[in-house]
């Protein structure tokens, strides 16, 4: 059944029309879009002892520094490659810092399709190999695919991955994709769309495109989490059953009654907060 404060926001969003930039605009209208309704989503940011901008390994990163912080949590946001930035997923990256008690470093990786696959792999690489001590991972949608290759790929012993809705494989050939194309906020026309703009035309090259075809058993003990009413549900469960056969500790996360894209939606969506706390829980076990 879908959660009430899910539904009420599905309500809202088709009141609104279909959403510019998806499956037949533009990546440009696709962002302003993100950018004017990610504040009515999120809701404000929390305070947080020290938030600075900067640099690592050349990419643009927003870092968030709780007081008393143990260990460090690499984010790395959704968006399907095309949307998101640092500030629209900054009250999310503040929320897991508070509850993870880590330093939390957003990762502000250039969008497709002015960049594409493996661009953004190698950004995520590099912010990696720039961070010293305790490291975990951490992403939802595109942000977690990225998070996979990156985490596969680099010779940074990892503590822990968080892996949201997870972006698994271009083919979206899924029963989920098929029962859930529609009407649920992310449809499967739309992440045909997004894998476009982030393949292009040279979608060979960069090594594999599905996360199954990684290299998992390089990957750390990792927790996955699903929402029941998003077409790329059976994705996450396949990655989750995939980590488990290569013999990866998963903690496995459903939120039955939720939509793709709810977890940094605490202004409208209840559960989103505790999705984040549980999140937040697994790091903090991890880095702790």
């Amino acid at each position: 059944m879908l959660d009430a404060d899910a539904a009420s926001y599905l309500e809202r969003l088709r009141a609104l029309g279909p959403m510019p930039g998806l499956e037949e605009g533009t990546p440009e209208a696709a962002r302003a879009f993100h950018e004017a309704t990610a504040a009515a989503l999120s809701g404000p940011g929390e305070g947080l002892e020290q938030v600075s901008d900067g640099e690592l390994g050349g990419v643009p990163v927003r870092v968030f520094r709780p007081a008393g912080a143990r260990g460090t949590t690499v984010y790395v946001h959704g968006g399907g490659w095309v949307v998101g930035s640092l500030d629209t997923y900054d009250p999310l990256c503040r929320s897991l810092a508070l509850r993870s008690g880590s330093t939390v470093i957003s990762v502000g990786y250039d969008l497709a399709p002015q960049a594409r696959h493996p661009v953004q792999v190698g950004q995520v690489e590099a912010v990696l190999a720039s961070v010293d001590g305790p490291v975990a991972m951490a992403g939802d949608s595109a942000g977690a695919y990225l998070s996979v290759l990156a985490a596969s790929r680099t010779p940074h012993r990892l503590a822990a991955i968080a892996l949201v809705y997870p972006v698994v494989a271009p083919a979206l050939d899924t029963p989920s994709a098929d029962a859930k194309a529609t009407g649920y906020g992310l449809t499967t026309a739309a992440m045909h769309w997004y894998w476009q703009h982030y393949l292009g035309r040279g979608n060979g090259a960069g090594g594999p495109l599905s996360l199954l075809e990684a290299d998992l058993a390089a990957l750390p003990p990792a927790l996955v989490l699903t929402a029941g009413h998003d077409p790329l549900r059976d994705e996450g469960l396949a990655l989750a059953d995939a980590l488990e056969r290569v013999g990866r500790t998963v903690r496995r996360v459903s939120y039955d009654g939720q939509v793709h894209g709810f977890f940094r939606m605490t202004a409208v969506i209840a559960q989103a907060r505790q999705a984040q706390g549980e999140v937040a829980v697994f790091l903090r076990d991890f880095l702790g």
